[in-house]
């Protein structure tokens, strides 16, 4: 029996096309794959960021809140120590025009201790009222100077807003081998660029 051969005539060519579409179509799988994932990392991190500054934000208005009740304690103090020397100079007031007629005269010195007593208390009530007036004035000045120069929250800047964007541009000057990364799940795969440093990570801090 004759032995006869089979020729697969513009084989090489086909699978030659056929390799290239299939790489090709890996190609664009991947990129897209790689793409997809960069845009997930990147919306993770813009949300960790903006979370890490709602963060910064709710803890300076924490530090403002303890100021306010501090200097609230002091301004409510004074304004005790007000009435109380308000209702001193009162009591003493209406003890002179009420007591004075009645006081015997005699002896002469028992009058001058009266008269030094009843007037050195409405010194020491009207001193009073001024001071816890005074300190009073000065604890909400200290409190405004204070709110409004040293505790004043983080706002976020226009540059910090820009920090947190990620665009396209980023993504592609990340390298060509992470467009054609495969999955993580792959075994031997590993995570290149598309993966976010922990150094970016700001740390809230007093």
């Amino acid at each position: 029996m004759p032995h006869s051969e089979v020729y697969w005539v513009g084989s090489g060519p086909m699978l030659t096309a056929a390799g290239t579409a299939a790489a090709a179509g890996y190609a664009a799988t991947a990129y897209k794959y790689n793409l997809g994932r960069y845009q997930f990392n990147a919306k993770q991190r813009q949300h960790r960021i903006h979370q890490n500054q709602n963060m910064k934000l709710e803890l300076w208005r924490l530090f403002r809140e303890d100021v306010r009740d501090l200097f609230e304690l002091t301004t409510s103090n004074m304004n005790t120590y007000m009435v109380v020397g308000s209702l001193l100079v009162t009591c003493i007031i209406g003890f002179i025009f009420v007591g004075y007629s009645e006081f015997p005269m005699e002896p002469p010195w028992l009058l001058l201790i009266w008269n030094n007593s009843v007037f050195s208390s409405i010194t020491f009530g009207i001193v009073s009222v001024w001071l816890a007036t005074h300190g009073s004035s000065s604890c909400n000045s200290a409190a405004t100077k204070i709110l409004t120069q040293a505790v004043r929250p983080p706002v976020p800047t226009l540059d910090d807003v820009r920090a947190a964007m990620r665009q396209q541009e980023h993504y592609e000057a990340s390298g060509v081998k992470n467009f054609f990364m495969p999955p993580a799940m792959v075994p031997g795969a590993k995570i290149g660029g598309l993966q976010e440093d922990s150094s970016n990570v700001v740390i809230v801090a007093v």
